[in-house]
């Protein structure tokens, strides 16, 4: 899938531009050149939300920075301190992309994670939906019978719940755990467009 598949077409571009003065070098000073390896890049890292678009644009500036300082450190004619401070920056900067990547990974997890529980809710909704209406028919079918079953039948020597209160208790239980799922999902949602 394209990045313009699912990014914002302003924030692509702003990242693009900012991006292919990195590559300007080594594309000869063409810029739509330029602009199509830093696309190409960026691409590699299947950003699907302007978060994470800015994540891989600092992963891929930080490595192009990093890139070229160690080039620049081997230069025949560099001073040794100008050598240990380049090397020094290389090291910062791959420290900088690693942690970058990390965070990026997390958000994904994260995003297939609250897919997943998105998925999951909508199961649990089904199922509360036809629990529901289960309760309904039940209720209406007491009420034809002429008013509610005993709160316990006995059957065989042995006390047991009736069939409408153990629906009863399982859509209960069913809804209370749609409800804490549905809670988790909009504090993680709330949280995601936070931070």
């Amino acid at each position: 899938m394209s990045l313009s598949a699912v990014i914002n077409p302003a924030a692509l571009d702003n990242v693009l531009g900012s991006l292919a003065t990195l590559f300007l070098r080594s594309a000869g000073g063409n810029l739509p050149t330029a602009r199509q390896a830093a696309a190409r890049l960026l691409a590699g890292y299947e950003a699907e939300t302007e978060q994470e678009l800015r994540l891989a644009a600092d992963i891929v500036s930080f490595g192009c920075q990093a890139l070229d300082a160690l080039d620049r450190s081997i230069a025949p004619d560099l001073p040794e301190d100008e050598c240990r401070s380049l090397r020094a920056s290389v090291v910062t900067l791959n420290r900088q992309s690693e942690r970058l990547q990390r965070r990026l990974d997390q958000l994904r997890r994260d995003r297939h994670e609250l897919a997943g529980d998105a998925e999951a809710l909508a199961v649990a909704d089904m199922i509360v939906t036809r629990e529901a209406a289960g309760l309904i028919a039940s209720a209406r079918q007491a009420l034809a019978n002429g008013g509610a079953p005993p709160d316990k039948i006995r059957h065989d020597g042995f006390h047991v719940w009736p069939r409408a209160d153990m629906r009863h208790h399982a859509a209960r239980r069913i809804a209370e755990t749609f409800v804490r799922k549905k809670t988790r999902l909009c504090r993680e949602e709330a949280f995601a467009m936070a931070g």
